[in-house]
């Protein structure tokens, strides 16, 4: 297979000597003569221009693997990032070859990367760019952690209909209180036409509330729209009857399962983690003498009224943790190939993907199981996350731990600042939950 040629043949007319062009930092060079001789030219003036940079700015291509490192980071291109990091950690490394050795593999798209990142961003004036910048905005708090992959897919998703529905050339100033009564219109029709649940629907009305309040923040809105609050744009949703596991169905889950799955199904019982609980898993919260996990759940690490939970383990739990848990690096847990079992990224255009190993893993085991008329109903994985707070919350004596053992926030002032669970109760309450699933005696 033949090298794509550095520079572009220009149409010229007949008899006329051929004539490449080149793109290079936003300007044109042109070249006269045959491929090899004005490549050779290119490489010279490159050359020329490479010293020039480094010269008058010293730090220039540092600065470029910095903001080359911010994308690969934002894109969870892990491989990129532990290289870059290494190039910017070196002091004996050439960077301006480097840097140029990137580009030329990538075919020059690094360079149209960085000038897209570091192109001056004009004030957006109609839905469809103010829509694209507050995506932007978002778009670097995942890279920052601030927000996830997965709520950044649902802004994109509802924002671009939301942009659709109401025309994206429509000057964004011009958003009222009708702009968003009629969106809401719009978004009651897909449910009761197209089938959207109201719970699915719910999601897109309140990133709109968010771009919305976003965009009178920055002034792009002059007035906030008096409807923007308040209950006149909600979608009802009904409340959902809550599933939970029976003994029966966690004996034949666990008696199938393979030592790994059932690690999995006892820490959610044991514990109540969901799959981003048990990826997001660190060695320093496991003490690996006692047989205890102290932590904050992963959803809500970051608000500091949700309490810091300390589970005791099953015997039986910690026995798998043991087995199969790492003590050093950054989690615990990992899929069979060593893996993080939850990966959510970000391609370059923004779409979103998710790999989820305990879920595909426990999935692949009730669909054989339902197929096998061993188990009546599919139940996913998150119904292991009400199934214990359920039974607590049934049993009187340990009513009040149920919201502790699922590290939710308190609800009211009594319960924030007045009414704390005993440890030694809830560990009896743990205990308990293991009999009460015939899981210890």
């Amino acid at each position: 297979m033949s090298r794509k040629k550095e520079l572009t043949e220009m149409p010229m007319p007949k008899g006329v000597a051929k004539r490449w062009r080149k793109k290079y930092q936003g300007h044109i060079y042109y070249f006269r003569g045959d491929y090899e001789t004005a490549a050779k030219t290119w490489h010279a003036k490159r050359t020329e221009l490479e010293t020039t940079e480094a010269e008058d700015q010293p730090n220039w291509y540092r600065a470029r693997f910095q903001r080359m490192l911010e994308w690969c980071q934002a894109q969870g291109m892990v491989e990129d990032v532990e290289a870059v990091t290494k190039a910017l950690e070196g002091t004996d490394l050439d960077l301006s070859k480097l840097w140029w050795s990137y580009d030329d593999r990538e075919k020059g798209i690094w360079s149209e990367r960085l000038r897209q990142m570091e192109r001056p961003a004009k004030e957006p004036t109609t839905i469809g760019q103010a829509v694209e910048a507050f995506l932007a905005a978002q778009y670097v708090r995942v890279a920052a952690n601030a927000i996830s992959a997965g709520y950044y897919d649902l802004l994109r998703r509802s924002l671009n209909h939301f942009a659709d529905t109401i025309g994206r050339r429509v000057g964004v100033a011009s958003i009222t209180g009708l702009t968003l009564s009629t969106y809401h219109s719009a978004v009651l029709g897909k449910v009761s036409k197209d089938g959207w649940s109201p719970d699915y629907a719910s999601g897109y009305i309140r990133s709109m509330k968010t771009f919305v309040t976003w965009a009178w923040e920055t002034e792009l809105i002059e007035n906030k729209p008096r409807n923007l609050e308040g209950g006149r744009l909600t979608i009802e949703t009904k409340a959902k009857k809550i599933k939970v596991f029976t003994n029966d169905e966690i004996k034949v889950l666990l008696g199938a399962a393979t030592e790994r799955n059932k690690l999995y199904i006892m820490l959610m019982l044991n514990t109540g983690m969901t799959q981003k609980d048990l990826s997001d898993l660190r060695p320093d919260e496991v003490d690996w003498t006692k047989g205890r996990i102290k932590r904050k759940r992963s959803k809500t690490r970051k608000f500091e009224n949700v309490p810091v939970v300390e589970y005791p383990l099953w015997s039986a739990t910690f026995a798998l943790l043991k087995k199969f848990g790492s003590r050093k690096g950054e989690r615990v847990l990992s899929n069979a190939d060593g893996g993080t079992l939850i990966t959510e990224t970000l391609t370059e255009d923004g779409k979103y993907s998710k790999t989820d190993n305990a879920r595909c893993l426990f999935g692949k085991l009730v669909r054989r199981l339902v197929k096998d008329k061993k188990l009546k109903t599919f139940k996913p994985l998150k119904v292991f996350r009400k199934t214990s707070p359920s039974r607590l919350e049934d049993k009187p004596e340990f009513a009040a731990c149920a919201r502790y053992f699922g590290g939710w926030s308190p609800r009211g002032v009594s319960e924030r600042h007045y009414i704390a669970v005993p440890q030694a109760t809830f560990d009896r309450a743990v205990m308990w939950l293991a009999k009460s699933y015939g899981l210890e005696k």
